[in-house]
């Protein structure tokens, strides 16, 4: 299978405030209103 991209949305938009551009996350992400969204960052 070619690689694919992928659209999250936050959950809380300041989550993405502590995250430097460009850095490697981990994450948890739920189905919310029909939109993947990202729930938790680890």
């Amino acid at each position: 299978m070619p690689a694919m991209t992928m659209v999250f949305v936050l959950a809380d938009p300041a989550m993405a405030e502590q995250l430097p551009e460009g850095a490697a996350i981990k994450f948890a992400a739920d189905r919310v209103n029909g939109k993947l969204t990202v729930t938790e960052l680890r």
